[in-house]
């Protein structure tokens, strides 16, 4: 197949809407400065005596300004023991007795450590013209110029109020706990009243139970900022942050979003930025402590066994299992944005690569900013790309931005004339986003020496992308650095030797500033692209290895020939189900009737059959792919290609390879696999069958098996083949750059020529085959599947064994053993791993087409012929051409190529046309 040839056009727009929010600050002067409001200075007002708080939306309100808990009590029994005498009956307390007690938990404060502000509203939307003088806003790092540092508000949160600099609040609490212990409960006595009289406790007093609870930090979540004081008016200050009441314009970065550093976090003053901490939940720790004296005493005999309550006595009081409650205080949702003008991205720099199931990349499809071909339909490929970041630094997690496709109209140009661009979609579209299954979307991309660059500009690795919405989630790209994106995508539908343009826009479908390339890929044509071997370095140009990266089709994988192209199958180990059966056991000693142990008996088992591997004896080699479909015109030097006959002139045989199948893999010359295999075996008897009886407690005694004995195994199994079905194949290796000879096999991932021969469709050589390079062609071998022959191992002794009397054949003895049969093997597939592929035979010279001629332009929209140049941008051409091939039969293809006026023909197509098969 050949090429014809060729030209065509441009243009751009960059739109920006400001938001619809008004900037909010602090301020500690008098009355707010001229078109500001305070909106915290009356009861009614949204910043009235509330603390404000990040978040993705304006205007939600919360908190509380106190918080209480639940509590549990306990109360230990009294050790202040009274020696008085008693009687019989009521009236005092038992010497040992508790209580009961219910605390009741005191409200304490939620307000952290706080100190008032006012809080100005500036009057219009939009980005003020001019910061006053005095305005407190924060930032993330050192004040700049025309700011001081607002110290004074250093571990305070702002508290909005109607006047500044008071303080109050406090970032840890107590609550007071307080009760009654309830009547006592226990022994009850009467009094003795004869006699010198002692003072007791009387029988249902009580004790006061107040305490005070652990300390706890009621802190809400927090981040600390740097807050800063305007010197002198001013125009908003690059990289100060400011409170917004909606969406603030473009030139602010919100940070208050989901997942972005304000979110949900109320903001503290320090000296540095960034330190996080507080809860919006809290509890409090255990604690105990004694309660008051008794409520009620009485009096009773003194001396004697100590049979009452002392007047004076406590009892300690165990407060547990506080309740987790809320500390946050009053507050109002803010949207927190940095004053940061997106930064100018331009889309710098591209390439295409063959896919990997990692955050890595394959082999590249063509070098950078250089269209590719893709793979053919289904299989995945990759793209990275770079976007230059300028005028001002991009912070992580910067503005959203999506990867957008267009079928290519003329050009893939900058100005997007007459492209008609699209998201790339994970659900549809014929170019579609591609899920890999050991990765994740915005996974950190691994870098590859191969990744595009941009001039002399420092390159900042950032995600592997599934999905749009995209940024930059892994670092922030500063001013004159440029992201790097990797974008895993597959052609799910696109029609044949389709080109298709890739741009990226914002997330707001705005256009990035500029953009330097346009990175393009055409669709496969459909046709079969051929595969041969190689054993060097980087594949040869105009090739791409295809085993050189996990989830490439041929990576570790064996080659079978096949009727259709890419189907797999296979698996590196393999194993069998078996029988077990053993022979009768030898018998000897006494027994009586009854059970317990046993005579002459059999088991039975189910073995365990190990894996064992399907690999037969391999060497590896890389396996690369033409990018172009059809016969190509040239085989690079070093290239190793099978044949079926002795290797023509200008190739050498390739005997290295010779009794070793061939392994697709990046590492070229390893060897591995064996060509017979055994299994190991391991198993455990049943309990066996045979006649129980007991033991014989007379005469001499001695071991013999117990009737619930098992016995244990384990051996090897013979040895088999296990090679694939196989045909013996000739390697030949070119020596220089050459054309494809007569006679060559090739394998292929589609449709063919026809002026090669199918040897792998259903009847030929190779089909269901792998290939055996060896010094002669044919020899066939091997099978899909196997069994082994019968094994006979010997067990373990029994594993349990009880006494009974010696001499006679009645038991079985307590250190027999049995042979074991290990039979009827399953009969299992040992195919190693594999692809499917057509292997096909060169069996006539195939010359390149004649020059085309009767060459015509037509306007699409009237079927006009149009004269070279005559037609205008935005006009859609269909060039149409004739064509004669020397070649009968043959397949013929006409490729163009598309190039602006004054620049150089590549002889890169551009788009082609379907293929035709034609014979006379």
């Amino acid at each position: 197949m050949q090429n014809s040839v060729i030209n065509v056009f441009q243009s751009q727009s960059v739109h920006a809407t400001p938001g619809d929010g008004h900037m909010l600050l602090f301020w500690d002067g008098g009355t707010a400065p001229t078109d500001w409001t305070c909106v915290s200075c009356s009861g009614g007002d949204p910043f009235y005596q509330v603390f404000p708080r990040g978040s993705d939306t304006y205007g939600g309100t919360g908190g509380a300004t106190t918080h209480t808990h639940t509590a549990s009590g306990s109360v230990d029994a009294t050790t202040d023991p009274m020696p008085a005498r008693s009687n019989t009956g009521t009236g005092i307390n038992n010497n040992t007795h508790t209580h009961t007690f219910t605390p009741a938990i005191g409200s304490a404060s939620n307000l952290p450590l706080f100190r008032q502000l006012k809080v100005i509203r500036y009057d219009f939307s939009g980005d003020p013209a001019i910061i006053p003088t005095g305005a407190i806003a924060f930032f993330d790092s050192t004040v700049p110029s025309g700011w001081t540092q607002y110290s004074a508000e250093d571990g305070y949160y702002p508290y909005g109020e109607s006047s500044a600099g008071i303080t109050g609040g406090s970032n840890t609490h107590t609550h007071a706990i307080s009760g009654t212990l309830t009547g006592a409960s226990g022994g009850n006595r009467a009094r003795n009243t004869v006699s010198t009289q002692d003072i007791v406790s009387s029988n249902g007093h009580t004790h006061d139970a107040t305490g005070t609870s652990a300390i706890a930090n009621n802190e809400p979540p927090y981040i600390e900022v740097i807050f800063g004081q305007a010197t002198s008016s001013a125009a908003p200050t690059l990289n100060m942050y400011a409170m917004w009441d909606d969406d603030p314009t473009t030139s602010w970065l919100v940070k208050s979003g989901s997942g972005g550093p304000f979110y949900q976090n109320f903001f503290k003053g320090s000296s540095s930025y960034g330190t996080t901490g507080g809860s919006s939940t809290h509890s409090h720790a255990d604690v105990s402590y004694l309660s008051g004296t008794p409520s009620t005493t009485n009096t009773s005999r003194t001396g004697g066994t100590p049979n009452a309550s002392d007047d004076l006595h406590t009892h300690l009081i165990h407060v547990t299992g506080f309740s987790t409650d809320n500390n946050i205080p009053p507050y109002i949702d803010v949207i927190i944005a940095k004053y940061q003008p997106p930064s100018d991205l331009d889309q710098s720099a591209y390439r295409w690569y063959a896919n990997t199931d990692t955050t890595d990349v394959g082999s590249p499809l063509g070098t950078q900013d250089t269209s590719a071909n893709a793979p053919k339909q289904g299989t995945a490929f990759r793209l990275r790309l770079t976007i230059h970041v300028s005028v001002s630094n991009r912070d992580i997690n910067g503005a959203g931005l999506k990867l957008q496709y267009a079928v290519k109209s003329g050009t893939c140009d900058t100005s997007f004339i007459g492209e008609s661009y699209s998201d790339v979609s994970d659900v549809s579209g014929d170019i579609r986003y591609f899920d890999n299954p050991s990765v994740s979307d915005a996974d950190t991309l691994i870098t590859n020496a191969n990744d595009p660059t941009h001039s002399s500009d420092s390159i900042v690795a950032q995600s592997y992308q599934e999905a749009n919405n995209f940024t930059n989630n892994i670092s922030a790209i500063s001013n004159g650095e440029d992201g790097l994106w990797d974008f895993s995508l597959v052609d799910y539908s696109a029609p044949a030797s389709t080109s298709y343009c890739f741009r990226v826009v914002r997330a707001t479908d705005l256009e990035l500033e500029s953009y330097s390339v346009i990175p393009e890929i055409t669709s496969d044509d459909g046709m079969g692209h051929m595969l041969l071997f190689w054993d060097g370095g980087t594949a040869p140009t105009g090739w791409t290895c295809v085993s050189c990266n996990p989830g490439e089709d041929f990576y570790q994988k064996f080659i079978r020939g096949d009727t259709s192209y890419g189907a797999t199958g296979g698996s590196d180990s393999h194993t069998h189900t078996a029988d077990g059966n053993t022979d009768t056991s030898v018998t000897s000693g006494r027994s009586s009737a009854g059970s317990g142990i046993i005579r002459g008996h059999t088991h039975t088992s189910t073995p365990t059959i190990g894996s064992a591997s399907n690999l037969p004896v391999y060497r590896q080699l890389m396996v690369i792919r033409a990018d172009d479909s059809g016969t190509p015109s040239t085989i690079p030097s070093g290239t190793i290609a099978p044949f079926d006959a002795t290797v023509p002139a200008g190739w050498t045989r390739y005997s290295t390879q010779d009794g070793y199948y061939i392994r697709g893999e990046s590492t070229v010359g390893s060897t591995g696999g064996s060509n017979t295999h055994s299994h190991s075996i391991s198993g455990t008897t049943d309990l066996g069958s045979g006649i129980l009886v007991a033991p014989n407690t007379a005469g001499t005694q001695g071991p013999v098996a117990a009737d619930n004995h098992i016995h244990t195994y384990s051996g090897t199994s013979d040895t088999q083949n296990n090679e694939p079905p196989y045909i013996n194949t000739i390697l030949g290796k070119i020596s220089a750059d050459g054309v494809v000879p007569t006679g060559m096999l090739a394998m292929w991932d589609g449709p063919i020529s026809v002026s090669w021969t199918n040897l792998s469709s259903s009847g030929g050589p190779f089909y269901q085959n792998f290939m055996k390079p060896a010094s002669s062609y044919g020899g066939t071998g091997g099978s899909a599947t196997h069994s082994h022959g019968t094994t006979v191992l010997t067990t373990s002794a029994p594993s349990s064994t009880v006494n009974s009397r010696t001499g006679g054949t009645n038991t079985a003895s307590g250190t027999h053993t049995h042979n074991i049969t290990i039979d009827n093997f399953s009969t299992d597939s040992n195919l190693p791993p594999y692809i499917e592929v057509i292997i096909a035979k060169l069996t006539a010279a195939n010359n390149p087409p004649n020059s085309p001629g009767g060459l015509d332009q037509i306007r699409t929209s009237d079927s006009a012929s149009l004269s070279v140049g005559s037609y205008a941008n935005g006009n859609q051409i269909q060039f149409i051409a004739q064509a004669t091939d020397p070649d009968n039969p043959d397949d013929l293809q006409l490729c163009v190529e598309v190039q602006d006026i004054g620049t150089s023909f590549t002889n890169t197509p551009t788009q082609c046309g379907t293929a035709v098969s034609y014979s006379g």
